[in-house]
């Protein structure tokens, strides 16, 4: 309910940036919900945000997306094309 509550349309912005800015720790909350199709959405909102990402490889929250074909496609999309499925 909390990450509906601030994505849902026409609420104030959360702070500079609006929910765009929260868009990598939204993406760990849908993991956590076991919502990949939305996380993979967050994170690729978070990749145009230009969010940091610099932890997306190793951070133990993101693991179970990690044998997803998205996951291989979003590494590649912040331009590490050596990186593995597996994240290492």
């Amino acid at each position: 309910r909390i990450v509906r509550a601030l994505t849902a349309p026409g609420r104030p912005a959360v702070g500079p940036g609006g929910p765009d800015a929260l868009a990598y720790p939204l993406a760990m909350a849908y993991v956590g919900l076991g919502d990949r199709d939305a996380a993979f959405r967050w994170l690729a909102r978070a990749r145009v945000m230009r969010a940091p990402m610099v932890a997306v490889t190793v951070d133990p929250g993101f693991r179970t997306l990690h044998s997803d074909a998205r996951w291989t496609e979003l590494l590649i999309g912040l331009g590490l094309p050596g990186a593995r499925a597996s994240g290492k």
